[in-house]
């Protein structure tokens, strides 16, 4: 299946198999240092809030090797501040009057549904931004209903969010968010994304739970290299389906006509 072989690409990409070492790229483990800086530098600033430090990812989880340039991280590590949307639903209003306000269903792996979006005024959207303001850039991960689905923010537009998605900020210096959000869709990732989703009717990824996902960090620019692989073999995917599509229409077609040749 088609779906399957994309889980590959993703799983086999975070495994560093689909792309080649470079020779004198920072290794992970100075990303990580930089990180802790950047993110020690905005809690100082009140830019964020302190938060407490994340377990080392032990020897019993991790699944599989890295190249000696990686390193095994947590989503926390990668992220100077993780926040989501109200806990409350809000008033909506009309597409005139408010501004864009995304939940889960709006966040999918290959882009953003837009059709089903809701809108709040300009006040609240105002003040739902003060908790956490989504900007270009950031990866968007659903938390709730849908869980474990991320989409790095490119809208050209302001939106809010719900509670349902989780705004991930990352310092593109050291982290590529595509990377991330890629990785985030990976089965590695994706299946530990279902195991810290609590509930059932209410099911939720809490926030304090989904910074502990652990994931390969890469180099900076293998990250980029990276991205660009898998987009190119997600496009040979694309192709793949609308052939099976067309394959199956015409061999509806085929039975169609062989039916209609039988009650003739």
């Amino acid at each position: 299946k088609v779906r399957e072989l994309r889980g590959a690409i993703r799983n086999l990409a975070i495994r560093g198999v689909l792309t080649r070492r470079k020779h004198g790229e920072a290794p992970a483990s100075e990303l990580l240092v930089r990180l802790e800086h950047e993110r020690n530098r905005r809690v100082k600033n009140k830019e964020a809030r302190r938060t407490e430090p994340l377990p080392v990812v032990a020897p019993d989880e991790v699944p599989f090797g890295l190249p000696p340039s990686w390193a095994w991280t947590r989503l926390g590590d990668l992220c100077w501040k993780v926040a989501d949307g109200p806990h409350f639903s809000p008033n909506y209003v009309t597409k005139e009057q408010g501004v864009p306000f995304l939940s889960g269903r709006n966040i999918k792996v290959d882009g953003f549904e837009l059709e089903s979006v809701k809108y709040v005024s300009v006040e609240d959207h105002n003040a739902f931004c003060e908790r956490t303001k989504p900007e270009p850039g950031d990866i968007l991960y659903t938390k709730g209903g849908t869980t474990g689905v991320a989409l790095v923010n490119d809208l050209d537009f302001e939106f809010s969010v719900w509670v349902h998605v989780a705004v991930l900020k990352v310092e593109p210096a050291s982290v590529f968010a595509p990377y991330v959000a890629m990785a985030l869709n990976s089965p590695h990732c994706y299946a530990q994304s279902q195991r810290l989703t609590h509930g059932t009717g209410n099911r939720d990824l809490g926030l304090t739970r989904m910074v502990k996902i652990t994931l390969p960090l890469p180099p900076l620019e293998e990250q980029r290299r990276i991205v660009a692989k898998v987009e190119q073999l997600m496009k040979v995917c694309d192709e793949v389906e609308v052939r099976l599509r067309r394959a199956d229409e015409g061999a509806a077609k085929l039975v169609e006509a062989v039916v209609q040749e039988l009650v003739a």
